[in-house]
């Protein structure tokens, strides 16, 4: 599968999406075809906004999602809550290789959804907030 990808990575789900805390998406599972890897992700932010896109879960081309950990952030959590924070220099692009950085200057807080908090596997620091 490109670019490695495991259930629980932490990810933005194409270069189409806005780079930000609030659009943080968890992958919850893949598919090999044979032709193209696919990860089905959803959307951490408990928003009912994102309900219609968590079910089912997306299905993603792989080649368009990119880890948290490209944009050189790292997720902060308490297990309920959580925000993204940067911890070192964005490495991801978009499709036509043009750099692309993390678009949130502030880090804003949101409430993750209890069942995907758990699934979490990478880049993340467990804080008391």
């Amino acid at each position: 599968m490109s670019k490695d990808f495991r259930i629980g990575n932490l990810v933005i789900v194409s270069d189409t999406d806005q780079p930000c805390g609030r659009l943080v998406a968890v992958v919850v599972g893949l598919e090999i075809d044979g032709v193209q890897d696919f990860c089905l992700c959803q959307y951490l932010n408990i928003d009912t906004d994102f309900d219609k896109h968590n079910n089912p879960p997306m299905r993603c081309n792989s080649k368009l999602v990119t880890k948290l950990s490209d944009f050189g952030c790292a997720l902060v959590t308490n297990t309920k809550n959580y925000y993204v924070v940067r911890v070192g220099r964005s490495n991801a692009t978009y499709r036509d290789g043009a750099a692309r950085d993390w678009q949130e200057t502030t880090p804003m807080r949101f409430q993750g959804r209890p069942n995907l908090m758990s699934r979490i596997r990478d880049n993340v620091f467990y804080e008391h907030f």
